[in-house]
């Protein structure tokens, strides 16, 4: 927690840390992703937003 609570700590927003934390925390589960499927997943997503 020392690593996160920080000078910088007081400058984001609550959301922005949290979305840190969970990077942080779950970094093992990260490291085992793919990017090129998660661009594939955002791109879709985006496609179906962009369809109306």
């Amino acid at each position: 927690m020392d690593f996160v609570k920080n000078k910088r700590r007081n400058k984001i927003s609550d959301s922005l840390l949290d979305d840190c934390l969970v990077t942080f925390i779950e970094r093992d589960i990260l490291e085992d992703l793919n990017e090129n499927d998660v661009v594939k997943t955002f791109m879709a997503i985006r496609k179906r937003r962009t369809r109306k």
